[in-house]
């Protein structure tokens, strides 16, 4: 009777969770948005992983691929990418970690995640045609327009503990007024 001994290599798969680490900010379009990712090692082994990528099809994304390394079971790998979209709606984050398994070929892991973009706030446009430039927007009133002494009257106004805002654009060159008290009334005689 002879004895023989096999020798069968398993190899497993690493078990990685790909998520944000806090939830994002608001995205808007044109505005650069903070994306806080984390690659968490959800094995009960080491993980040798490779680089990380980040890449999406509707936005400008910085910082977007980093190497990670060895990660311990329940470690974690956090990389903080900006974003920058491009359109309103959904937008999709593709993950992809390269690695070597066991039996040294190459593999990935890929992930997708999913973020809403909001309309970014419009930027008003300077016109050159208008007055100083363009660079006051209309119906709003520059602060140089206010004089010295309408300055000196809204701080002495405030002092009192009444309105002071400066004059709205509605009432151009309006000067601010004085409210003064109703008369008192007559002491009336007491007979009714």
């Amino acid at each position: 009777m002879t004895n023989r001994s096999f020798t069968l290599l398993v190899y497993s798969l690493p078990n990685v969770d790909v998520s944000f680490y806090r939830p994002p900010d608001p995205f808007f379009v044109g505005q650069a948005g903070a994306l806080p990712i984390q690659v968490v090692n959800l094995g009960k082994r080491l993980a040798v992983l490779g680089t990380l990528k980040i890449e999406s099809g509707n936005g400008t994304i910085e910082n977007g691929t980093s190497l990670i390394g060895s990660l311990d079971a329940g470690d974690y790998f956090p990389l903080d990418s900006t974003l920058t979209p491009e359109q309103s709606g959904t937008l999709e984050l593709n993950i992809t970690i390269e690695y070597t398994d066991d039996f040294n070929q190459p593999r990935t892991i890929n992930r997708t995640l999913e973020i809403e973009v909001v309309e970014g706030l419009v930027e008003p446009t300077l016109d050159p045609s208008l007055e100083n430039g363009g660079g006051v927007a209309e119906g709003v009133s520059s602060s140089s327009e206010e004089s010295l002494w309408q300055k000196i009257w809204r701080f002495i106004l405030g002092l009192f503990g009444l309105d002071s805002a400066p004059p709205s654009n509605s009432d151009p060159g309006v000067e601010p007024q004085i409210e003064e008290p109703l008369p008192a009334p007559r002491p009336g005689s007491g007979k009714g």
